[in-house]
């Protein structure tokens, strides 16, 4: 009898720790914010677009150091799962002292393909709280489901990515 009650608790405890981890954040979920901004490449992008798909919004500085190189590194490893599961990925390059680059320069020197777009008077920014390092996951219905202002790991993020393709 003892050894089923042990293994019926080692089932729960390996059961908790692989659901996903609760949302990130205060108040959340809560709706997102539209916004419509311009991107690097001159067209247009606003949140509302993309309605009915999942979005990783995903706050930048136009600077090359090592700590950007891992955030876009880490967005490059999600953008597999992205594709798989339908979702958006858009970085928003932030209003910051520290913008070296042009968006350009940026987008050719980190290498990437997702949409950059561009917040240079910081208005989304205020509407997120963001911080240089914010990224949100939103849901098909424009909920903020997930919202981590460190570096997400692309483990996490993948993971939250596959919660909201699932809802």
């Amino acid at each position: 009898m003892a050894i089923i009650a042990f293994s019926i608790s080692v089932s729960l405890i390996v059961a908790l720790l692989a659901m996903p981890s609760p949302p990130a954040g205060p108040g959340l979920p809560r709706r997102a914010p539209d916004f419509s901004l311009t991107t690097d490449e001159g067209s247009f992008v606003s949140l509302s677009q993309f309605m009915g798909r999942p979005v990783v919004i995903h706050f930048v500085i136009l600077v090359c150091c090592s700590y950007s190189a891992l955030e876009v590194g880490y967005m490059k490893e999600v953008e597999p799962v992205a594709t798989d599961v339908g979702a958006v990925l858009i970085s928003i390059a932030m209003n910051s002292s520290y913008n070296y680059f042009s968006p350009q320069e940026y987008r050719n020197l980190m290498g990437f393909n997702w949409t950059l777009a561009l917040d240079l008077d910081g208005v989304v920014q205020r509407l997120y709280s963001a911080l240089e390092t914010s990224t949100y996951v939103i849901d098909a219905k424009g909920m903020i489901r997930y919202q981590d202002d460190e570096t997400t790991a692309p483990s996490l993020l993948a993971q939250w990515l596959r919660g909201v393709s699932n809802n």
